[in-house]
């Protein structure tokens, strides 16, 4: 007669619930990298939206021999408001810090109104050029083109010069003389409008605008960029045209082929946030103050934001 055996026989573990564990520890992981994920776009928001709001065109600065600080400052913004997109990634723009007591002296010369005083105070000016004639730089753009693909042989041959060739017709910037470049533009520009009119409904035409219009476009979206970059990095900004272009051009040695769409003065502002003063400029416009609580006025968004057809509020 046999003895029975006290000891407990162990079940295998099926198959099916190693499974359904390793599934339960993969929704845990996704869940948990949802959160994490949605947590850093809580924050990122956050970030961006306030630095919208803390940007403001400051009215008056105080007076400053050139702090080198601010200006590292105001050179690091501009190196990341290069990050903006342009066309092609032509980058069709320079921009030029001016800091010197001298220079600043010089400029202000061809500043209208207050816009002098923001130029002479502020510790620097930064000088955004829209470059007419941007295939003459052909060369750069294939160079760099070529060092970030190493591998692509796109940036070789005829594949290039068909990019050139797009690129001259969208941008109008032809390595010409002025006197050249206007009038073949303008009859270039002109002839795609014909053939839009005649042949639009069954061939998509691009609309052309002309070298000063499309790099202007491309250089603006780098001083929007710049502002923000400043306003994190504590500094106050004031987008300024009121400027005799020609006179800025001369002042600073900038060659003809460059347009100036704008000029914006960084620095330190004059009055302290919790200052009773207002900011209001030589034609009595308020300019608001740092923070949330003393923005400019804007239109409602249902006047100015539409939804798939024009005119239609979001």
């Amino acid at each position: 007669m046999m003895a029975s055996s006290s000891s407990t026989t162990t079940m295998p573990t099926s198959s099916s619930d190693d499974d359904d564990n390793n599934n339960d520890a993969v929704k845990i992981s996704l869940d948990e990298k949802e959160e994490s994920i949605s947590s850093t776009s809580t924050s990122s928001i956050d970030i961006v939206d306030n630095l919208l709001k803390m940007r403001y065109a400051c009215n008056r600065f105080t007076p400053s021999s050139s702090n080198e600080e601010v200006i590292q400052l105001a050179l690091d913004a501009l190196d990341v408001a290069r990050r903006a997109p342009s066309g092609f990634n032509v980058q069709p723009y320079k921009l030029l810090l001016v800091s010197s007591e001298e220079q600043k002296a010089e400029m202000a010369k061809y500043c209208a109104g207050r816009n002098a005083d923001r130029v002479r105070d502020s510790d620097c000016t930064a000088v955004f050029l829209a470059d007419q004639e941007s295939s003459r730089e052909y060369r750069n753009y294939q160079s760099m083109l070529s060092d970030t693909n190493k591998n692509n042989k796109n940036w070789i041959g005829w594949k290039f010069w068909k990019l050139q060739f797009i690129i001259a017709l969208f941008s109008s910037g032809y390595p010409l003389p002025r006197f050249l470049r206007v009038p073949i533009s303008f009859l270039l520009r002109l002839s795609v409008s014909v053939f839009d009119l005649f042949f639009g409904r069954w061939i998509v035409i691009p609309t052309l605008g002309s070298a000063e219009t499309w790099s202007t476009k491309n250089t603006v979206l780098v001083a929007a960029s710049y502002m923000i970059a400043c306003s994190g990095r504590g500094l106050t900004t004031c987008p300024m045209e009121g400027i005799n272009a020609r006179g800025v051009r001369r002042a600073l040695n900038i060659p003809r082929r460059y347009k100036i769409p704008l000029i914006i003065a960084t620095g330190a502002r004059a009055y302290t946030p919790d200052s009773k003063d207002e900011e209001i400029d030589d034609v009595g416009m308020e300019h608001g103050k740092p923070g949330t609580q003393l923005q400019t006025p804007r239109y409602p968004r249902k006047d100015v934001v539409y939804s798939n057809t024009f005119g239609n509020s979001a």
